[in-house]
């Protein structure tokens, strides 16, 4: 493309709003502008970020090109601190933005965290996509996305996971429903602080096993059937019945082991806080997979404070459920 050409074409994406398939105007043109047109293109920008605060706009300038506009030039200097005034505030498109055309222009630590706050703070699909890219760009992707899965937010960590996975090349293990990998997943999506963590921590231990040089292979990360595996489909199928729901059955799961076995716990502790079933509740009693008088115990202060910061603050049914099965414990 000519400088004339590329003139041409930016000043045409700028008049058209830009185009929906991504988030910045036309780039490839911006940085094939000559210097009196490049001055004019981020006049123009900057005009457009400060007026109609413009995310679009405010992304374009991050990919400003060297060397005038590198962070150690006066001009590329005084692009950044215009930028900088907008990575604070609310999240929303235009701070994300400006936060991932700060990290392109200065790459540092600094900017590393504030872009992975942003992530946490505003996860929303777009705007983590593209950060992740990025982050991925200046090596920053893996611990940004460890600390990730520990985050309260579940899309944050869902976020986190995929990532990771794509990295990785975990897509196809993780597509097997009854895999280990598929089962930390489960754990970690959770929002129960006891599973969260524990999700957490077997998906970091396999990142960085992975990262060492490790093979999937040798992580066990498939699914290897137990002794009843022939009789996970049919369990699922129960699991997923539509209302009214069918009793689950205690004794075929009573009877899983190894791998099938750590399904079934992860499927128990993820549907009690989903579904909130007086089955769910019972079949824990029942089964007593590890860590379950653990798990009842933080869904009914769970339930105990969504209580509290409802409209009359009574307790609901499934709080008073919970705590009649725990004090039968007692």
């Amino acid at each position: 493309m000519t400088p004339e050409a590329a003139a041409e074409s930016f000043a045409e994406s700028l008049a058209s709003g830009g185009s929906r398939d991504a988030l910045t105007y036309d780039v490839r043109a911006f940085q094939l502008l000559e210097r009196d047109d490049l001055e004019t293109a981020i006049g123009e920008l900057l005009g457009l970020t400060r007026e109609r605060g413009d995310a679009r706009a405010v992304e374009t300038l991050g990919f400003a090109p060297p060397p005038r506009y590198a962070q150690d030039s006066p001009d590329g200097a005084e692009l950044i601190e215009h930028i900088r005034t907008f990575v604070g505030g609310a999240p929303g498109p235009m701070r994300s933005a400006a936060r991932r055309a700060l990290l392109r222009l200065e790459p540092s630590d600094e900017n590393i965290e504030s872009l992975r706050q942003d992530m946490i703070e505003y996860p929303a699909q777009v705007s983590s996509v593209y950060s992740t890219l990025l982050l991925k760009e200046v090596g920053a992707s893996l611990e940004v996305h460890i600390t990730n899965l520990r985050h309260p937010n579940d899309l944050v960590r869902h976020h986190a996971q995929q990532a990771l996975f794509e990295h990785f090349g975990l897509q196809d293990l993780v597509e097997n429903f009854f895999s280990r990998l598929r089962m930390l997943v489960g754990l970690n999506l959770i929002q129960l602080p006891s599973p969260l963590i524990e999700g957490a921590e077997g998906l970091e231990s396999v990142v960085r096993a992975l990262a060492e040089g490790a093979s999937p292979e040798s992580l066990d990360l498939g699914y290897t059937p137990g002794t009843y595996g022939h009789t996970l489909p049919g369990i699922l199928d129960i699991l997923n019945a539509s209302k009214p729901w069918p009793p689950v059955p205690i004794e075929a799961m009573k009877e899983l082991d190894g791998q099938d076995a750590e399904w079934l716990r992860e499927q128990l502790f993820s549907r009690l806080n989903d579904e909130r079933s007086t089955r769910t509740l019972e079949a824990l009693i029942e089964i007593k997979p590890r860590d379950w008088r653990t798990i009842l115990e933080e869904e009914q202060k769970m339930e105990t404070e969504r209580c509290a910061q409802g409209s009359d603050n009574d307790d609901s049914d499934w709080l008073l459920e919970l705590r009649a099965a725990i004090a039968e414990l007692d």
